[in-house]
């Protein structure tokens, strides 16, 4: 009986080895709950080849054709995971722990997932207080602040931009100051750091047939965003080069479906597509909300390999370069919001950097943010439909802080809550 393309197994293994054999599929490393079986939503192996060159020896009959001469095994297997939301406790949740080998860096709350506000002080639309809040967060991180509807934190997230002794500095403003009492759900984030030592990512995918098996090692590449419309799943896509591949089914050793193990990875957000965009000028607090469609951020990471003839392929590994993440978006003309125009004109012509906070969710365990902490526009915005409605196509990208660390300096994080 075929097995049908829905019915499959993503299952992967990391370490900073990159590796030039493979493990058997049947090995007990790759059993799920030792390698991570994911909670993938697509699938696409299509772009991993086997290469071959033809024979140029020449021949003694005037239409012969010799078998091409195998060359070079790689190529790209593509899918794609919800972005999901944090853990409850203070745990790494699945979907961060893969970005973080991508992007670089991963940091946690460091004791517990939330905070409670209290009375040590007077709290502000930018600064939160809570007893030795200081010993869980860093700067960097964001900040999931009290509920929808309080007219308080509001649901709303926030990036930290300094940690004192039993309070917090934020980014951007909220829209009203809580009040003792008020939870603050401390993110999980991942961010790019260009010092972590490289990891890579070897996969097993399984389907229903006995044959519908394939191993690759080696392999890193970049991820993107997808699904940021209202009403979408917020999602994230991958695009992995691989050092090496193989059919499982040739190079012998199966392994099966577990249909007992679960896949990791949390439900993406979805409650009626509650969220927010903010945008303000990058070193003030002050920001407005805007009405946007047609949300688009890739991280932009480029990763090159690194040539070695004692490689497999050609490949010895896999080097991030330079890069800068792109942002674009569609927001309508509400004169109501006097950073549409000129304001956002006159942010091109000047040079002037912002901060950016697109929101998925509003509540613990079903949020996720991203966030850019110097936009620069590429151009001046151009006239656009929005429907029926007038608007602006806006189009820029991001780049570092000026700081000292590799989370506070990051031009793009991902936020879990």
């Amino acid at each position: 009986m075929p097995g049908p393309v829905s019915v499959r197994e993503l299952r992967y293994l990391s370490g900073t080895t990159y590796n030039k054999t493979f493990t058997a599929a049947d090995n007990a490393a790759w059993a799920a709950g030792t390698a991570t079986k994911l909670r993938a939503t697509a699938y696409d192996g299509s772009g991993l080849v086997h290469n071959g060159e033809e024979d140029a020896t020449l021949q003694t009959r005037t239409f012969a054709k010799p078998a091409n001469v195998p060359t070079l095994r790689n190529g790209n297997l593509k899918f794609s995971t919800y972005l999901g939301a944090a853990e409850s406790d203070a745990t790494a949740n699945p979907i961060a722990t893969l970005a973080s080998k991508i992007m670089g860096g991963l940091a946690l709350p460091l004791s517990s997932r939330t905070e409670t506000l209290d009375s040590v002080g007077v709290h502000t639309t930018t600064r939160l207080y809570s007893t030795g809040i200081e010993s869980n967060c860093v700067i960097g991180q964001a900040v999931l602040v009290g509920t929808r509807g309080d007219a308080a934190g509001n649901g709303e997230v926030r990036v930290i931009a300094d940690v004192q002794t039993n309070y917090v500095d934020l980014a951007m403003a909220l829209s009203g100051a809580p009040a003792d009492g008020a939870t603050v759900v401390i993110s999980t984030t991942a961010y790019l750091d260009q010092d972590s030592t490289q990891d890579y990512l070897d996969f097993l995918a399984i389907g229903m047939d006995a044959d519908d098996q394939l191993q690759t090692i080696g392999g890193m590449g970049p991820l993107t965003f997808a699904g940021l419309g209202v009403g979408e799943l917020p999602m994230a896509e991958y695009d992995i080069a691989v050092g090496d591949w193989r059919e499982v089914s040739v190079g012998g050793n199966p392994d099966q479906l577990e249909p007992t193990a679960a896949p990791q990875g949390n439900a993406p957000p979805t409650d009626r597509g509650l969220g927010c965009f903010t945008i303000g000028d990058t070193g003030t607090t002050t920001f407005n909300s805007m009405y946007v469609s047609n949300l688009a951020i890739d991280p932009g990471l480029v990763y090159e390999p690194l040539p070695d003839m004692c490689g497999v392929n050609g490949v010895g590994g896999w080097v991030k370069t330079a890069s800068a993440p792109t942002i674009s978006f569609d927001v309508v003309m509400d004169g109501a919001d006097a950073d549409i125009l000129p304001g956002l004109h006159n942010d091109f012509t000047s040079g002037q950097a912002k901060q950016i906070m697109a929101q998925f969710g509003h509540a613990a365990q079903a949020c996720c943010a991203i966030d850019l902490q110097n936009v620069y526009l590429d151009q001046s915005p151009t006239r656009t439909d929005i429907g029926a409605l007038a608007g602006l196509s806006v189009s820029g990208h991001g780049s570092e802080g000026t700081t000292t660390t590799d989370i506070m300096a990051s031009s793009v994080r991902v936020h879990w809550f």
